[in-house]
């Protein structure tokens, strides 16, 4: 039973990334406090692969579907979906529908709120799910100094379970995006969470190093790398993706 815990404790953080971050600057974990405007579209597909390092536990592979659709100029609505292939199975997580309101924007610096709720459609049998209702919330802040963005997230999740488990989780994490031309950019986001595990000492910490190519203003590619930063987070992870903006 603990590494069908663990399994599926992964599943679900990676269901934190993926839904929470919708619209940030892909493969991070912090997202953004931008918006995409009345009446646009986002769609958001991206991958993440273990390397292998069988103590850590997890699924080996994920794939991330966001699709966001800007409702006016300062609100986004999206929906996020997880599949996952591991040592149970292959098959869909649970489904996060969720909203983003741009609440302060003023000269470099804005501010956005993204609440969101999260559907028990995958198998919690199989590691696909938690089986419950879940739901969480995230403040996002962003800077621009110069040609950095500056990203600080905080977020809080409450995520029942059927096992022994925190059910108030937190997340806070930092970003920092270089532009090094008007097409690439450079970034670093480091990460801690709170531990799902009752009398956990440590809290799960990691960092995600990425590089964004904009090749045209509808498209952004991306590849980056999850490195842990002690043995409570998840195993390391390359990862890619795609964005697709009309």
């Amino acid at each position: 039973m603990p590494d069908t815990v663990t399994f599926r404790c992964q599943i679900a953080a990676w269901l934190l990334i993926a839904s929470g971050a919708a619209g940030a600057a892909q493969p991070l974990s912090s997202d953004d406090a931008q918006v995409q405007g009345a009446g646009r579209w986002q769609l958001e597909a991206g991958f993440q692969q273990s390397v292998p390092q069988s103590a850590a536990g997890g699924p080996p592979r994920t794939e991330s579907t966001t699709l966001t659709r800007g409702l006016d100029e300062r609100t986004d609505a999206y929906v996020s979906a997880l599949h996952s292939r591991g040592s149970l199975g292959a098959g869909w997580g649970d489904l996060t529908l969720g909203l983003k309101w741009l609440l302060l924007e003023q000269g470099p610096f804005s501010l956005a709120f993204k609440p969101w709720l999260t559907l028990p459609t995958g198998n919690q049998w199989r590691g696909l799910g938690t089986g419950r209702v879940s739901a969480g919330a995230l403040m996002a802040m962003q800077t621009e100094v110069g040609p950095l963005s500056l990203l600080a997230n905080a977020g809080v999740v409450y995520q029942p379970t059927r096992w022994n488990q925190r059910q108030w989780l937190w997340q806070i994490s930092s970003a920092v995006l270089y532009h090094v031309t008007d097409r690439l950019q450079l970034a670093i986001d480091t990460v801690v969470a709170r531990n799902t595990q009752w009398g956990a000492k440590t809290n799960p910490a990691w960092v995600i190093a990425g590089v964004i190519y904009t090749p045209r203003p509808w498209i952004d590619l991306d590849v980056g790398y999850y490195h842990r930063l002690n043995d409570a987070a998840g195993p390391n992870m390359i990862m890619a993706g795609v964005a697709l903006h009309w």
